[in-house]
């Protein structure tokens, strides 16, 4: 059985990787499905105003907002899963997760940015891509 990520923003683009990783279990693939939601850590600063336990409310909230259609897809299509909700830098703590729950391979999805925006703008596929020890499928 294979263990696989799928980071998920709520954006179309993870929601088509969770339908392709849907539509490969459907075809006999046996994996464990893990899905993980990135919350941008806020400035120090603001904890000082609403206090450390406001925030870590707010980053669940959000997470789970951000969950929400991957965990109902997956529950459609009668798929076990589990989700975790982090706070940080996108590629690291993807890679990370990956580590930590040995991970087999990352499924995700691409915005479609072409190659010059993503070498103007930078991306956090391509910084994962450098940081992943395990295959990175991106789904278009």
């Amino acid at each position: 059985m294979q263990n696989i990520l799928v980071p998920v923003d709520g954006s179309p683009a993870s929601l088509r990787a969770v339908d392709f990783l849907i539509r490969r279990i459907g075809k006999g693939l046996r994996a464990r499905v893990h899905l993980i939601n990135i919350q941008p850590a806020l400035p120090e600063a603001v904890t000082t105003f609403v206090g450390k336990k406001s925030v870590r409310d707010f980053h669940r909230d959000q997470g789970k907002d951000a969950l929400k259609k991957a965990c109902a897809a997956l529950d459609k299509a009668k798929i076990p899963h589990q989700t975790e909700i982090a706070i940080g830098d996108v590629a690291k703590s993807i890679a990370a997760y990956a580590d930590e729950t040995k991970c087999d391979e990352i499924v995700m999805g691409t915005r479609g940015h072409t190659q010059i925006a993503n070498l103007l703008l930078g991306s956090s596929t391509t910084k994962l891509l450098h940081l992943a020890k395990v295959p990175v499928t991106l789904v278009k």
